[in-house]
């Protein structure tokens, strides 16, 4: 998250934080802002499955 989006989404629960989420230039973000507001719930079985993504997302761009 861009570090003025971030200042405005400190401290808030996760759905709160699906305002500055959907705000992202970074469309992996607003996807996770989409998960939220569809199943109103973020747990860390949800924070597993985004670390994973976000391991793949970076293997395929630098896999060296």
């Amino acid at each position: 998250l861009e570090e003025k989006l971030n200042k405005g989404a400190y401290n808030k629960n996760p759905i709160e934080k699906t305002k500055y989420y959907d705000k992202s230039i970074f469309k992996i973000t607003k996807k996770i802002a989409t998960q939220i507001n569809k199943e109103k719930k973020f747990h860390k079985s949800n924070i597993d499955d985004r670390t994973e993504e976000l391991v793949e997302y970076c293997l395929e761009r630098w896999w060296c």
